[in-house]
């Protein structure tokens, strides 16, 4: 006797069916696993690639550091007036003591 609906197929192709279903979950399953642990080792790289970049930076400015104050002792102003363009309000004590100086003495 045939069924209502769908014809009998058999035991046999329905257990082919849900092996088909079975092999297609775990392809799946497998395909997302090697993308999760691939992102997952890229974002270890990275998060080691900062905390080596913070390193070298903390490095760097102690070098700048011993490079600034083992040399001549007015490099500091220098910088201070070249890079940061930063300079007495009216120039140097010393200047304005000559320049009071010489407008006071008769000519």
């Amino acid at each position: 006797m045939a069924r209502r609906g769908r014809a009998y197929r058999g035991p046999i192709v329905a257990a082919c069916r849900t092996a088909m279903w079975l092999v297609l979950v775990v392809a799946a399953s497998i395909v997302f696993l090697e993308e999760k642990v691939q992102l997952d080792e890229m974002a270890r790289q990275i998060d080691q690639a900062d905390r080596h970049s913070g390193r070298l930076r903390e490095e760097r400015s102690q070098l700048l550091g011993l490079i600034v104050f083992g040399q001549k002792p007015g490099t500091i102003e220098r910088i201070a007036r070249g890079r940061l363009a930063m300079g007495y309000p009216a120039g140097r004590l010393d200047e304005l003591t000559y320049d009071a100086l010489a407008e006071d003495l008769p000519e």
